[in-house]
């Protein structure tokens, strides 16, 4: 049976109680006029409250209690913003961001600053923080309104900087250029100890990814959605033959350019020779090219994301690498292909922990073997009117010896039933589920979920959505029977 509701820690139970008569223990306000009146004068101010000594730990868990009960405006960030902090959360503008970026300056120890989404704020009022994050270690500025100015300013006052997040924002190759001091006239090389940059969806060309490449020789990721395009400009012959200049310690190489060539995959497997992460998407290239993604010898992940044209084949493209670098593959995402064999797979990919197919237009060798599939621990398949074999025998193929799977997701199977899920069972007890999501799956009944609340597992999430033969009353059965056995279950349900 799931994991059942368990009272809080102390520690939760404390805090709770902290935050519902916080008014009169931090500001001795005994109802919320006076309070308000408090904030209004702006004498709240004058409160030095409790946590002055407070360590980082207690006041980011505070943080996170008060978040998950009220907004966490600004009675509570002036009094849990102090020096000592190490880590601030202040993305998707939950409570009152001004303040708590008006706070912050406070925070001379600060490392971990998360702004993510607030795209509200602007430029300038982003400029005024850099100059007090002098500590800081990791940075998300993703969706805001980060320009090019900005960088710059990173680039002198956040020597510490390991992790930087830019997706989604402004930055040219002018601020990339700025951030590494590649054009400065002080000889100084800028944000050395970068390690981790991503700038997806962003207005970078290869000529700004190429320049960070050059001048930041620590990073292991890197999140240029057009990455091959660089290699196409990096002559492998002279980056190695300098001194300045060694192998690139890149792990994951991430594209969704249109076109990716030949010439720049070799490029990157001879420069890059840590690489063991490859996503490739909507890219239009022969099964000949594909075969050159076998020199990758460390990979781990692999994802394809067929173009619509499906250029590339599993049989002829796919299968020839897997059989030479699938015993160290962990990870395998597959998209918009005519067919995937699911024996080759298996057979090919003995350590498979997670895997993915979605738009496959027909599932074959899809008689149960033993054994196959045993790491997994994470299977996502969606199903749809291209499939044209029965979803059923892939799902058992997929799931009949995967003793560890943890998470499963599955979208239109028209086969998945009690009878489906009995043949699953008999030799797969899934007793380390913890995530399971059904989508419209037709024939799904009730009596499946019914079963996955009774079996031993370790289900946290259960989403079934558009499933019509589980309707609101059979949902509210569902519900009952979670509350009545005291349930740890987040369910979740719509038609």
């Amino acid at each position: 049976m799931p994991r059942r509701h368990s009272p809080h820690t102390l520690r939760r139970y404390s805090m709770l109680a902290l935050a519902r008569h916080w008014d009169l223990i931090c500001y001795a306000a005994h109802n919320t006029k006076e309070m308000n009146s408090l904030i209004e004068s702006e004498d709240y101010l004058k409160y030095e409250g409790p946590f002055s000594n407070m360590p980082s730990g207690i006041l980011v868990d505070l943080m996170e209690v008060i978040r998950s009960t009220r907004s966490l405006n600004r009675k509570f960030l002036h009094l849990l913003v102090q020096e000592q902090l190490l880590s601030l959360n202040l993305s998707l503008g939950i409570g009152e961001v001004y303040y708590g970026l008006q706070f912050l300056p406070r925070c001379t120890r600060l490392r971990d600053l998360n702004l993510a989404y607030l795209r509200h704020v602007e430029p300038n009022q982003l400029m005024k923080l850099i100059p007090h994050l002098s500590s800081i270690i990791s940075l998300n500025l993703m969706m805001t309104s980060t320009i090019d100015p900005l960088l710059e300013m990173i680039s002198f006052h956040c020597p510490n900087l390991i992790e930087l997040n830019l997706s989604s924002t402004m930055i040219s190759d002018q601020g990339l250029i700025s951030l590494c001091g590649a054009e400065m006239n002080d000889g100084v090389k800028r944000c050395q100890k970068l390690q981790r940059l991503l700038i997806t969806e962003t207005r970078v060309t290869w000529i700004g990814a190429l320049t960070i490449l050059r001048h930041l020789p620590n990073l292991t990721d890197f999140d240029f959605d057009k990455i091959f395009q660089v290699f196409e400009h990096l002559d492998p012959k002279s980056v190695l033959n300098s001194e300045n200049h060694p192998c690139l310690k890149l792990r994951s190489l991430y594209s969704t350019a249109p076109c990716v060539r030949g010439d720049s995959i070799d490029a990157a497997a001879t420069l890059c020779p840590h690489t063991e992460i490859v996503s490739v998407m909507n890219a239009w290239f022969d099964n000949d090219t594909f075969y050159k993604f076998m020199q990758f010898e460390r990979l781990k992940s692999l994802e394809i994301v067929n173009s619509e044209g499906q250029t590339v084949d599993y049989e002829e493209g796919v299968l020839p690498i897997l059989q030479v670098i699938g015993a160290s593959l962990e990870n395998v995402i597959l998209s918009k292909f005519a067919s995937v064999d699911l024996l080759s797979l298996g057979q090919s990919c003995p350590k498979l922990r997670k895997v993915a197919l979605s738009g496959v237009g027909e599932f074959i060798g899809t008689q149960v073997v033993t054994g196959l599939f045993s790491m997994l621990t994470i299977l996502e398949v969606w199903f749809d009117e291209r499939t044209e074999c029965s979803s059923g025998n892939a799902l058992i193929q997929l799931l009949s010896y995967s003793k560890w799977i943890e998470s499963i997701l599955i979208k239109r199977s028209d086969d998945l039933n009690v009878s489906l899920m009995q043949k699953i069972w008999q030799t797969n007890p899934m007793n380390k589920v913890c995530r399971f999501i059904l989508i419209e799956c037709n024939n799904l009944e009730s009596a499946v979920i019914e079963e996955m609340l009774l079996r031993e597992n370790d289900l946290e999430v259960l989403r079934v959505w558009s499933c019509p033969l589980i309707d609101t009353e059979q949902k509210k059965l569902l519900q009952s029977n979670i509350s009545d056995a005291n349930l740890d279950v987040y369910f979740e349900w719509f038609a």
